[in-house]
């Protein structure tokens, strides 16, 4: 619900800024996809924290961040720039970080995007779980590790 209320005023806002209607139409493109996926994922699983700032989403999951850049390109597609950070669980300090993009059609890009964000994330803690050591297993001997005499 609170994600709903932040997302209204925050397209009310935008589209009453008065910037020049070519940028304001451009952006207030961008700012209602935005609003539009956030919405979608309010539900979704293991969210922590959905942002909004002009015409970016930030998405953020246990141990993964999407930063995602949505921009029209065209009269029929959304080009979508992804920044996404990956941290490993602890003890564990792995960091891993990606930029991509995808594109949309523009009457299927909020659904499509929320779709890929959530996909993503699930992979990605899959990916996450392979990497973790089961919790019986001793660690790797480090490679100076001298051997033991008897």
């Amino acid at each position: 619900m609170i994600v709903k209320l932040v997302v209204e005023r925050f397209i009310d806002g935008f589209a009453m800024n008065g910037r020049q209607h070519y940028r304001r139409q451009v952006m207030s493109d961008a700012a209602l996809l935005v609003g539009t996926v956030a919405l979608a994922l309010e539900d979704a699983p293991h969210v922590n924290v959905i942002g909004i700032h002009e015409a970016a989403l930030w998405v953020t999951f246990a141990n993964i961040d999407f930063t995602l850049y949505p921009a029209r390109d065209g009269e029929s597609v959304i080009d979508v720039r992804w920044q996404i950070s990956v941290r490993e669980p602890k003890p564990g300090l792995g960091t891993w970080w990606a930029d991509q993009r995808t594109r949309y059609p523009v009457d299927r890009a909020a659904a499509g995007l929320a779709d890929d964000v959530r996909n993503a994330a699930e992979r990605i803690r899959h990916w996450l779980d392979e990497r973790r050591p089961a919790p019986d297993s001793a660690p790797p001997p480090h490679r100076d590790a001298v051997p033991a005499h008897s």
